[in-house]
């Protein structure tokens, strides 16, 4: 298994290079390092022993080698931002050949679904808990999504 400071070292050449992924395998454990566009500037670090997803956000060692992450907009004061309650993975319809549960401009009422969360396994839907208009969703269907990102943004009255 590798330490923590492998794992960075990892990061650190991957920053370094032109290279958009590395991946690794030692026994059970496993890491596969993506970077993104620069646009994005954002990297996810993937176990699969763990199940863990971190960001750049997480390792401060990266932050102040000049890698910096996107930084989302100031919301506008009449939108609520619907932040995630977990870790875990995204999906806006409850099968792919389904229509979505919440898109740009729909009405919603408290209780709708908005989309669906998988975390262990485990799908749990995720109810609106107001009413308003979807103004923006934020995230992409399949999409890794991190404890306390922003999901969606509603505009209330």
């Amino acid at each position: 298994m590798l330490t923590y400071e492998q794992i960075l070292e990892l990061i650190d050449k991957l920053v370094e290079t032109p290279l958009t992924e590395i991946s690794l395998s030692q026994g059970e454990f496993s890491v596969s390092l993506k970077k993104g566009s620069l646009q994005s500037a954002e990297a996810n670090i993937n176990t699969s022993l763990t199940g863990v997803n971190y960001t750049l956000q997480d390792i401060p060692q990266m932050q102040s080698q000049g890698v910096q992450s996107a930084t989302a907009p100031e919301p506008q004061s009449n939108l609520t931002e619907i932040l995630s309650p977990m870790v875990g993975t995204f999906y806006s319809a409850p099968s792919p050949d389904s229509a979505v549960f919440a898109e740009v401009g729909q009405q919603i009422k408290t209780g709708d679904v908005l989309c669906i969360i998988e975390a262990m396994k485990m799908m749990n839907e995720f109810p609106s808990e107001m009413n308003g208009i979807v103004a923006e969703v934020c995230v992409q269907n399949a999409q890794t999504i991190e404890y306390g990102q922003v999901l969606f943004r509603i505009k209330t009255n």
